[in-house]
């Protein structure tokens, strides 16, 4: 959470200024980290951690880059890339108050105030900690699956086949050369379908009609034999 705090620091300080968190909550034992964020132009310049409410009366602390302890080590500053850090521990009552960050220079110093408050640590303490820490860690996964997804579908977008494609002249003759042929054998079947139709219909047609042909002619040879039968020799 602390570094996300001081990336926002680092991206809306200027390059004229000095920056740091203006209200800090800390505990009694706890160790205290502080982050006075600067602009490159100040890269140089000796930076310091001063307490006192009004800054013109402020009393310096430590200081970089040669009295950089304090308080038998209680206390340091050290001065990385664009940020200066200062570092309290253990913490006690008596460190609550006013405090600024400055930068010398000639003339009016840069300073930036801020206010630290310090207290016991109770059990609703830690649950409200606890709280904040895990909306700070679901709102960074958040951002994170947002930015995953936004990715995919740029991705996804770009892979995907347009609805047209071009064909060459070629492939395109051969694409309707291949539809004709499979018309040509649908109506081939279609033709040897209605053929075997009517064969199957004179098979028919000829099995009935045939035992009705023989049953007249047994009864034309019956009528003759009983014709011929009534002959007297």
């Amino acid at each position: 959470m602390k570094s996300l705090w001081i990336l926002v620091l680092t991206l809306f300080s200027g390059s004229q200024s000095i920056t740091v968190e203006k209200s800090i909550q800390g505990y009694i034992g706890q160790t205290m980290e502080i982050s006075c964020v600067y602009g490159p132009a100040y890269k140089n310049y000796a930076k310091y951690w001063c307490k006192g409410y009004y800054r013109i009366s402020c009393s310096i602390l430590v200081e970089t880059p040669n009295s950089n302890s304090a308080d038998n080590g209680r206390i340091i500053i050290t001065d990385n890339e664009l940020i200066a850090k200062v570092v309290i521990k253990p913490l006690s009552l008596e460190d609550a108050g006013w405090y600024w960050c400055g930068i010398e220079i000639t003339g009016s110093d840069i300073m930036d105030y801020t206010e630290m408050k310090v207290s016991e640590k109770t059990s609703e303490d830690s649950h409200s900690e606890g709280i904040i820490i895990g909306t700070g860690i679901a709102g960074g996964l958040l951002l994170l699956g947002l930015f995953v997804a936004i990715m995919m579908r740029r991705r996804i977008k770009q892979h995907t086949l347009p609805d047209k494609i071009q064909l060459s002249s070629k492939e395109q003759t051969r694409i309707n050369f291949k539809n004709d042929n499979n018309k040509n054998s649908k109506d081939m079947s279609s033709d040897i379908q209605t053929t075997d139709q009517k064969q199957k219909e004179v098979i028919y047609m000829e099995a009935v009609l045939k035992p009705t042909t023989n049953t007249v002619n047994q009864e034309i040879f019956s009528s003759q034999s009983v014709e011929y039968s009534d002959i007297k020799f």
